[in-house]
């Protein structure tokens, strides 16, 4: 789906498959490209989990099952959105857990036991 014009498109790939585009959250909520208004918050969150079971497939069910953590321990942050001049809006949950995973995928560079253990 080409989202760029705030309009869709879809096309059919072809070939090997790469990653989607990230998700334009302005798009979503109808906000201007590039918006780097206030930054803004749904009350629904709880709601997503649920809604997730409603189509009832493998696939939905398998992406709830990896974000339930996410629903429990970050609840409002799912839908809590921060705006960044001419980048990305992201949510709060969607930037804390890039940190984290990005922090985690790094090697962690230790200095050599003095004891020789």
């Amino acid at each position: 789906m080409d989202r760029a014009g705030q309009g869709t498109e879809t096309t059919l790939r072809a070939g090997a498959l790469t990653p989607p585009d990230p998700v334009d959250m302005n798009w979503l909520y109808r906000y201007s490209q590039g918006n780097d208004g206030p930054d803004w918050s749904r009350t629904y969150w709880d709601d997503l989990r649920h809604k997730l079971d409603v189509p009832g497939g493998t696939n939905d069910a398998v992406v709830r099952h990896a974000m339930d953590p996410v629903f429990t321990w970050l609840g409002p942050a799912v839908t809590t959105f921060l705006t960044s001049p001419g980048g990305q809006t992201a949510s709060l949950a969607h930037d804390l857990l890039e940190l984290l995973l990005s922090t985690a995928a790094r090697p962690v560079k230790r200095k050599p036991c003095a004891l020789g253990c």
